[in-house]
């Protein structure tokens, strides 16, 4: 897996750390951190919500285009299933729901199917 953390301006990057939760995160503007551990991705949905970057990208299988996105202060949470989508999002989502969904996505817990309400946003990609 991959997370990236999306900023307007170019950020320090962040050296690649071991993880329990195989991800790899990107905080900031094409910063990336390879299989982060699990506070690596709490601490970027916070900096999310907090308005300090403007997205955050996790990615299980970034060649098909399989993530879920957080972009700035909350305001929805996505998910898309490949190449071709669909994608679906969840509004009004709080952080520490934000936080739980996140991480069990990426300890392929799927219960973050269940844990809100997704609706389709694009049909097809």
């Amino acid at each position: 897996m991959r997370l990236d953390v999306v900023r307007s301006e170019p950020q320090v990057r962040i050296s690649p750390l071991p993880s329990k939760v195989g991800v790899n995160v990107s905080l900031g503007y094409n910063d990336e951190i390879d299989n982060p551990l699990e506070q690596d991705i709490l601490l970027a949905v916070e900096k999310v919500y907090a308005e300090e970057i403007d997205a955050v990208i996790l990615s299980s299988d970034v060649e098909n285009n399989l993530f879920m996105q957080l972009p700035c202060g909350g305001i929805h949470i996505e998910y898309c299933v490949g190449i071709k989508g669909p994608v679906y999002s969840a509004e009004d989502v709080s952080l520490d729901m934000a936080k739980r969904l996140f991480i069990s996505y990426a300890n392929n817990d799927e219960t973050w199917k269940t844990a809100v309400d997704w609706k389709v946003e694009i049909d097809e990609l």
